[in-house]
């Protein structure tokens, strides 16, 4: 039933409301990611030097290429799922 509401909403709400519900959240844990991984190199430069902070943005870009793929799989998997 939830569902249906929620589809519903998607259909006869605005595009402006929605898109400020949708897009709000993900503005918000995205520049907590980028915050997080500044501060981090912040502590990792000061405590082991240029060869960790070289590892550590690295690493940040292999997370960055993470969640395209784990949505990629969640995506495909429910279009399966739905379709059985």
């Amino acid at each position: 039933m939830d569902n249906q509401k929620s589809t519903l909403e998607l259909e006869t709400k605005p595009v402006w409301p929605l898109l400020m519900q949708y897009a709000i959240p993900a503005i918000i844990a995205m520049t907590a990611a980028s915050l997080y991984n500044m501060v981090d190199s912040i502590f990792i430069g000061q405590g082991s030097g240029s060869s960790a902070i070289s590892g550590l943005a690295i690493t940040f870009y292999l997370s960055i290429l993470q969640l395209p793929l784990v949505l990629l799989l969640v995506l495909v998997h429910q279009h399966l799922y739905r379709q059985n």
